[in-house]
């Protein structure tokens, strides 16, 4: 299972969402919505009026936030 997760430094969901990950998945990355290198990502987020993070894809797929990646997996 490679999982991507889309989110801030200081948000507590996350930190747990990686958390999960390191446990269920072979690969794991992880990229900061913040990071000035991300701007791509705020794009997406401003076109797909995402409001929350962190946002999960597995296997290229969009899963959503910490719950949904928490069913997924479980």
């Amino acid at each position: 299972m490679d999982v991507v997760i889309i989110g801030r430094k200081n948000c507590t969901w996350c930190r747990k969402a990686r958390k999960l990950a390191r446990e269920v998945a072979d690969k794991v990355s992880y990229r900061d919505l913040d990071a000035k290198s991300n701007t791509d990502l705020k794009h997406w987020f401003e076109i797909e009026n995402i409001k929350t993070v962190p946002q999960i894809f597995v296997d290229g797929n969009h899963i959503g936030g910490y719950q949904e990646f928490e069913k997924y997996v479980r």
